[in-house]
């Protein structure tokens, strides 16, 4: 979708942020605004008990089953912000990868591994008891979830649309 933004195919589009991250889109020739924040952080898929398979760190010895994202996805630049702030030495095999939260989640619902998530793309999954946080809360950051579009640009509707989303 960034892509498509940058050559004029599209309007808008919206991605995650974080302020330790490089931004997606350059200022100097787009406008974001935020439009929502979402906590992100690690979960695993929960034994018949509803405990966590997976416990982070890990051991050296036994590798937790990561399911992570494309290392060119934004997503995959904040599980780097995250562990890098969750302050220890994790013990992990990437088993998975995918642009997709999707994809990621239905291997962790089937307990091939754990994964980072927005909180509000496992609201289900919490509340059925499939899938429950883990880690310290270092390994949690807040992404910003902002809106890009094009300077120079203008519709109508694509006006309006982001007077609508304008800070007040």
């Amino acid at each position: 979708m960034v892509q498509r933004l940058r050559q004029g195919e599209i309007d808008l589009t919206f991605t995650y942020s974080h302020p330790d991250m490089p931004r997606v889109l350059d200022s100097g020739n787009f406008d974001s605004r935020v439009v929502a924040t979402t906590a992100f952080g690690p979960f695993s898929p929960t034994d018949k008990n509803g405990r966590a398979i997976f416990q982070l760190p890990g051991t050296e010895d036994r590798p937790l089953p990561w399911l992570a994202y494309a290392m060119d996805s934004v997503l995959a630049r904040a599980e780097g912000v995250a562990v890098e702030r969750g302050g220890e030495e994790m013990f992990v095999n990437i088993t998975h990868q995918s642009m997709g939260v999707d994809m990621l989640k239905r291997y962790a619902v089937m307990g091939k591994g754990f994964g980072w998530f927005p909180a509000f793309t496992v609201g289900a999954e919490l509340a059925d008891g499939s899938l429950v946080p883990i880690g310290n809360a270092e390994h949690n950051i807040e992404l910003e979830i902002r809106v890009y579009r094009a300077r120079g640009r203008s519709r109508p509707i694509i006006d309006k649309i982001w007077e609508a989303i304008s800070p007040a």
